[in-house]
Order: structure tokens, then sequence, then C-alpha cells
């Protein structure tokens, strides 16, 4: 897979990914009932100022990877989206 297809993954879940490379209007969809999970790692800038650059990218792939193993194996979509 292109860093550039990986990247988009990433930041958008695989049907929305797939969707907007065909149509580059407005998609939306109506939901009736959903589940919204915020997490935080407390401390994460004290922790990660005092690693390696590559440590810290290396920890953070680590906690992607888990909540990626966990999305896939309930079927839900994630949305970094959220600000």
């Amino acid at each position: 897979m292109a860093q550039s297809e990986r990247l988009l993954l990433n930041v958008l879940p695989k049907k929305i990914a797939e969707t907007l490379k065909v149509n580059t209007g407005t998609i939306a969809k109506k939901h009736e009932m959903v589940t919204v999970m915020f997490c935080d790692i407390v401390n994460f800038t004290p922790i990660s100022s005092a690693m390696a650059p590559e440590a810290v990218v290396d920890f953070l792939c680590r906690v992607y990877d888990a909540f990626d193993r966990t999305i896939d194996k309930y079927k839900v979509e994630k949305d970094k989206n959220y600000r």
C-alpha cells in the first residue's frame, strides 16, 4: 500500500476514504445511536519530552495499533478528525 494511502486510512475510516476517492462532494450519514470514546495519554508531554523522537513514534504506533486491532475486532469506525 502506498504511504499516502496508509496515511489517508489513518485519518479516515476505510469506507469514507474509498468514497472520497470517487465522490468529491459532501458525504454524510445519519446514525440513530452512537458511542464515542475519547482517549488521553496522561502526562504525555513530560513523558515524551524525555524520550528520543523515534521512541515516541514507536510508542504511539503501538498505541494506535492496539486501538486498530480493537476497532477491527468490533467492526467500528475510527474518526480522528474530532478536535
